[in-house]
């Protein structure tokens, strides 16, 4: 070879080698476009015929000063397709500035240069819409826009791109519809419209798309059906389908059969219903199969375990029924199973075993019997298992320890028993966050090994048949945020040690036996505590003060202990996010502190049945969203405050059983969503102030006051005024309670007549009228007191004979009419009621 033949073949290899560099760096530039992409082409020799005009109005519209990199751009020395992100493939351009931080707008000007081939200007924060003058962009194969803050429509004039390949606009903010005569884009391979917010249904039209391998239209409001069959059947290169998160309905086509290439369907988050078609056995290619969250019903098509590729089947929250199909064994390489929150029943198939890459399973609020199956011990890379809600028997396999990457596991709301197996504390160590085993029956004691999980986060195992104490070592669970052992059979102490738990929020131990008093070592709960629940146990001992450090609290319960001393009042000015307080049933003395006014979220107050002291206090108006108020059974003076008239949320107030004096303020009239009012065994004066006529919701009505106006009354259910002084005639408007089903006014000195429109009352069952006044005759019309059970009219003075009609009484169990002026015989059919009804006349 000669030195210029040398000189020549080199020239020759240094461009091909610059032409193929060029190439890779256009493939690297373009491919996060989004989608199946095919190989985008580079420009390889520059242009010397540059729109340098459009190009500069280019870089000022998106604020070309800002860009990241923007090296010879409007350097006019300099040919243009070698200005950064511009590369020519005479006689096309192409623009890959993705990532360069535009932003402004896309200026109308760049539809002049209509040898546009790939336009990419993702990841970038342009906004304004989309220039319809681009589309005379006639070479235009590759659009790709996404992740910027672009608005406004879809400009129906790009369906002259007829020789687009790929369209990615995704992540914006685009509104309107799909442009039916997108269908013109015979070539294209890729279609990504997902997160913005256009509406429309998908037009039939699309079809024509033939050669389409991608197409994501997810997280938009998208409605309609999916195009039925043929239509979208002529997708038979189709690789990836995604519609989910948008408002799609009716039924899956099953036409979509004739995708034998799909990989991934996405049709979660909408409102699907139907069932689905067995004919999609035929897309064995499928790796994930995502339906949840739709209406869908039926059963699971056995036909699908030709689908031996699948990896994700997530099936949950839809009406499926029947049972999982034991021919799904057949995905070897599953990795995510949820079928919960359906109407499966049926036992879990233990041929499910075989998925031996599984890490997540979920099949929770069913309806699922039988047992857990020991052979699923050979899930090894299981993270997940959650069975709760359905109807499982049978015992936890110790097998299952074999599970040593279990992070979760829910059994809660079965029937399980026997204990909780210790072999779980070593072979779930490593990874364990939450253990729930809630509402079965598990017995024996708490496994003191559990303290391994150092990890735990979440504990719950109340309603069981748990015995024996607390354990200590518990302590080690640092990371702890709930724990729940309430409702079991515990006993002892509760453990000082527990104060390490300092990211707890909440803490149930009610209905236990346990016993002692209240660590004031778990004052360390500070931080993060918002509900304290240890009802219903034999707890002693005073509130800790030092509890007031638990300034997140929003429910505390304390109730039916045996907790004696006064309410601490330093807890009023710290517990201000307090909703809930309860330690009714103790024997709690001293006065209600003035400091607990601080709670100005507070809805449930209970400290009924204790010894407390004093007045009610009237800057208790403070809590004005309180709904439901206790102090019934103390030793409370003093008048009820006029100031309560604040409380506009209140439905249940009881203050009965105190030394309470005065009369029931007219204020409370206020209280427009009272159901339940108890104020008897008081000292109560006065009369029932008639503006209380506004309580249109009363339900339960138990005062020591008069009898007027109260007709309104309409859903009233209980009313109780008896042992007073009340006077006065029944009125004949009580007739419109027509839910009512005691009336207890006995013991005062009422007279006048029974009302005859009282047979309105026809769910009565209790009728106390005694030891009062009245007179006339007992009215017939009362025989359609069907479901009547107890009736009391002795002690009046009573007139006439009993009205046989009485006897369609027929669950009559205790009558007394004595001491009137009653005469005549009584009704055949009392005679034949049977001896354990009780008859006095």
């Amino acid at each position: 070879m000669t030195t210029f033949e040398a000189v020549s073949f080199l020239s020759r290899f240094l461009k091909l080698l610059v032409g193929l560099i060029v190439l890779v760096g256009g493939l690297v530039a373009s491919s996060s476009s989004g989608g199946v992409l095919d190989p985008i082409p580079t420009p390889t020799s520059p242009s010397s015929d540059c729109p340098w005009n459009e190009l500069a109005d280019f870089y000022t519209a998106t604020n070309g000063d800002r860009w990241f990199i923007k090296t010879h751009w409007l350097d006019n020395t300099i040919d243009c397709c070698s200005w950064y992100g511009v590369q020519c493939v005479p006689p096309n351009i192409g623009f890959h500035l993705s990532s360069n931080n535009l932003s402004g707008t896309l200026p109308s000007s760049m539809g002049t240069i209509k040898s546009i081939q790939i336009f990419d200007v993702s990841h970038n924060h342009i906004s304004g819409s989309l220039p319809p003058e681009i589309s005379s962009w006639s070479h235009l194969n590759y659009l790709i826009a996404y992740n910027n803050s672009l608005t406004g429509t879809l400009p129906p004039q790009y369906s002259l791109w007829g020789n687009l390949i790929s369209f990615t606009v995704y992540d914006n903010s685009l509104t309107g519809s799909l442009p039916g005569d997108y269908s013109n884009w015979t070539a294209l391979t890729n279609f990504n419209v997902a997160h913005n917010s256009i509406s429309g249904t998908l037009s039939d039209e699309y079809k024509a798309w033939t050669l389409l391998q991608y197409i994501d239209v997810s997280a938009n409001s998208i409605s309609g059906t999916l195009p039925p069959g043929p239509g979208y059947s002529s997708w038979t290169q189709l690789q990836y389908f995604s519609v989910y998160n948008n408002a799609m309905i009716g039924s899956v086509p099953d036409g979509y059969s004739s995708w034998a290439r799909l990989s991934t369907w996405y049709t979660h988050n909408n409102a699907m219903t139907g069932t689905l078609p067995s004919g999609l056995k035929s897309m064995t290619a499928l790796v994930r199969f995502l339906v949840y969250n739709n209406s869908l019903s039926g059963t699971l098509p056995p036909e699908y375990s030709t689908w031996g590729g699948l990896q994700w089947a997530l099936f949950y929250i839809n009406n499926f029924s029947g049972t999982l199909p034991k021919a799904y064994a057949n995905w070897t390489s599953l990795t995510y199973f949820n079928a919960a929150i359906n109407r499966f029943d049926g036992s879990l198939p233990v041929e499910f075993s075989r998925w031996s890459n599984l890490e997540y399973f979920h099949v929770g609020s069913n309806s699922l019997t039988g047992s857990l199956p020991s052979a699923y011990a050979s899930w090894r890379l299981l993270g997940t298992l959650a069975v709760n809600a359905n109807q499982l028997t049978g015992t936890l396999s110790d097998a299952y320890a074999n599970w040593t990457l279990l992070a979760y596991f829910n059994v809660g709301g079965n029937s399980l028993q026997g204990s909780l197996p210790v072999a779980y504390a070593n072979g779930w160590m490593s990874r364990m966050t939450y253990f729930c085993a809630y509402t079965n029956g598990f017995s024996g004691t708490l496994p003191a090994a559990y303290s391994n999980w150092t990890s735990l986060t979440y504990f719950h195992v109340g309603g069981n048949k748990l015995s024996g104490p607390l354990p200590p070592g518990y302590s080690l669970w640092l990371s702890l945020t709930f724990f729940a052992v309430n409702v079991n059979r515990l006993t002892g102490t509760l453990p000082p040690q527990y104060s390490s738990w300092s990211s707890l929020s909440a803490f149930y131990v009610n209905s236990n036996s346990l016993n002692g008093s209240l660590p004031r070592e778990w004052s360390a709960w500070g931080l993060f505590l918002q509900i304290f629940t240890a009802s219903g146990n034999m707890i002693s001992g005073t509130l800790p003060e030092e509890y007031t450090n638990w300034t997140s609290l929003v429910t505390f319960q304390a109730n039916g202990n045996a907790l004696n001393g006064t309410l601490p009042s330093v807890f009023g000015s710290s517990w201000t996010n307090l909703q809930n307080f309860d330690v009714n049933r103790n024997s709690i003395a001293g006065n209600l502190p003035l400091e607990y006014s601080w709670w100005r979220q507070l809805t449930y107050f209970s400290v009924y049945s204790n010894d407390i002291i004093g007045t009610i206090p009237a800057n208790y108006s403070a809590w004005r969203r309180l709904v439901t108020f206790f102090v019934h059974d103390n030793m409370l003076s003093g008048t009820l405050p006029a100031a309560y008239s604040f409380w506009s949320n209140v439905t249940t107030f009881q203050a009965a059983g105190n030394m309470l004096t005065g009369s029931l303020p007219p204020e409370y009239a206020s209280w427009g969503l009272l159901g339940t009012l108890a104020v008897g065994r008081n000292m109560l004066t006065g009369s029932l102030p008639p503006d209380y006529s506004a309580w249109t919701g009363i339900q339960y009505f138990d005062v020591n006051t008069n009898l007027i106006r109260y007709a309104a009354w309409s859903q009233i259910t209980y009313f109780s005024v008896y042992s007073n002084n009340i006077s006065g005639t029944l009125p004949a408007n009580y007739s419109l309670w027509t839910t009512l089903s005691r009336f207890y006014v006995h013991n005062n000195a009422i007279n006048g007549t029974l009302p005859p429109d009282y047979s309105s009352w026809l769910a009565l069952q209790y009728f106390y009228v005694y030891n009062n006044s009245l007179s006339g005759t007992l009215p017939p019309e009362y025989s359609s007191w069907r479901s009547m059970l107890d009736c009391r009219v002795y002690r009046n003075s009573l007139t006439g004979a009993l009205p046989p009609e009485y006897a369609n009484w027929t669950s009559l169990t205790f009558w007394h009419a004595a001491i009137n002026n009653i005469n005549g015989t009584l009704p055949l059919r009392v005679f034949l009621m049977d001896q354990s009804h009780n008859v006095c006349c």
